[in-house]
């Protein structure tokens, strides 16, 4: 992720002046992309950009910036002597530095601390984001830990209060729905409506989600680096909702995940985990768009768009962004409905190429952390699934169908397997046409015999 610190912001700002005043290297220059933030500007042996840096670091209303630059050039050799010999004794004409205006590079400076003010406002509104999540998790944890521990204490609190808040709110759908069920929305949209009460956690988290995204942003005025005002909120737009774009990445994964430690911690069922999981992707959709858009929209203005649409991370971007809707798209309870399995394996698919492309789009700008745990998180819940069905073993099952929607397996358990109630299993099949596939089955214990029977409804 992105966080600098004042004196790191004003190296930054003096070379994104340079950048924007004079062509210093090409593709092929040495230094250039050895150091991400230092570049071709901490070879002390090419004079012009060398100093160039010195120069402008000097003009600074601020000194702090001279020991970040040479913390950053540490693994060139760079030190204060080289330093100061650069600033005070270029004597060739071809390697004079560029000497910059007083206001312009204070211009630059200011704006240059607005603008990664923006990314530490957005990394901290991501991790609120992410947080709001997490302490509801561990307060229903707390719940289920002292229900465990005083129960008679839990107990007494049942009564005609307690099983009105059920019936009101925590069990019933929204709208007028007493149980939870599949509604349609403008006759074309369908889906399962959440509960009232999982309606009002995620109220809550989209207002947040909201106000993160349209407030507390700095104006800059007309400068060297935006020709308008609307160049200039563009960029702030976009680089907000993308950083908070990517803080729900990991989340994201985790929510859709079967071996999701947080289910276990709040005791939540993975129906309500999959709701979640569910507008928050439609959200982290929304704030990609919103980011794609603002970046354009920033670059028409500055005609950057033709050159920019030939880096590979941009393409990557793109790339990312329509895989995104598409996964949001196929998404939709008639696709699941109608091909089901083919819905996983495209998702999975194309979650894992998301991941990679947003990884490519971000890395040259530090966020790749975010793609990194999203991928710890994916690849954890799959070697889960391997070790569990490991352990567990190839049986041979009796199974019988029940009309066209029940079916009965009745399969050998391990010792260690003790059924519970509302305990579920994913069962795979294993054939060589489908053997991604797994369906969950309920299970319970054999009354004749040491067996387990899972039954599911499709």
């Amino acid at each position: 992720m992105v966080t600098l610190h004042k004196n790191e912001l004003a190296f930054a700002a003096c070379k994104e002046v340079l950048d924007k005043t004079i062509l210093f290297f090409d593709n092929t220059t040495t230094g250039v992309t050895e150091i991400p933030l230092g570049g071709g500007y901490c070879n002390k042996h090419l004079q012009q950009a060398f100093g160039s840096m010195a120069h402008c670091l000097k003009l600074l209303p601020t000194n702090k910036g001279i020991p970040a630059f040479l913390k950053v050039c540490k693994s060139y050799n760079v030190t204060m002597q080289d330093f100061v010999h650069a600033y005070t004794n270029a004597s060739n004409l071809y390697y004079l530095p560029v000497k910059l205006n007083q206001e312009t590079l204070n211009d630059a400076y200011a704006l240059t601390l607005r603008r990664y003010y923006t990314y530490n406002k957005a990394n901290g509104f991501g991790m609120v984001l992410i947080g709001y999540w997490l302490l509801l998790v561990f307060f229903a944890g707390f719940l289920r830990l002292a229900k465990a521990m005083f129960p008679q204490v839990i107990n007494s609190f049942h009564g005609k209060m307690s099983n009105a808040y059920k019936r009101h709110v925590t069990m019933p759908a929204l709208g007028k729905q007493k149980v939870v069920t599949r509604g349609r929305f403008f006759k074309v949209f369908g889906g399962i409506i959440p509960t009232r009460m999982e309606t009002f956690y995620l109220a809550i988290w989209f207002v947040l989600v909201v106000l993160f995204t349209v407030t507390n942003f700095c104006y800059d005025a007309v400068s060297v680096f935006w020709l308008t005002k609307s160049e200039a909120y563009g960029r702030k737009v976009a680089d907000r909702s993308g950083v908070m774009a990517l803080y729900l990445i990991p989340q994201l994964v985790l929510f859709a995940g079967r071996n999701n430690a947080l289910q276990w911690i709040s005791g939540w069922s993975f129906a309500r985990f999959n709701t979640i999981h569910r507008w928050m992707a439609r959200t982290t959709l929304i704030l990609i768009l919103i980011h794609a858009l603002s970046m354009v929209f920033n670059n028409i203005g500055l005609d950057w768009n033709k050159l920019k649409n030939t880096l590979a991370y941009v393409q990557w971007g793109y790339s990312a962004t329509v895989l995104s809707a598409l996964m949001c798209f196929h998404s939709m309870s008639f696709f699941r409905k109608h091909c089901y399995e083919l819905f996983v394996l495209s998702h999975n698919i194309m979650g894992v190429v998301f991941i990679a492309g947003t990884w490519l789009h971000v890395r040259e700008a530090g966020f790749q952390l975010m793609m990194y745990a999203a991928a710890i998180i994916w690849g954890c819940d799959k070697f889960m699934r391997v070790v569990k069905m490991a352990q567990f073993g190839l049986k041979t099952a009796e199974m019988q169908l029940f009309g066209d929607d029940l079916l009965k397996v009745k399969i050998a358990r391990p010792a260690n397997w003790k059924p519970y109630p509302f305990s579920y299993a994913y069962v795979y099949f294993i054939r060589p046409s489908n053997f991604w596939q797994s369906h969950p089955f309920t299970i319970v214990d054999s009354i004749l015999r040491k067996t387990r029977y899972r039954s599911t409804s499709r």
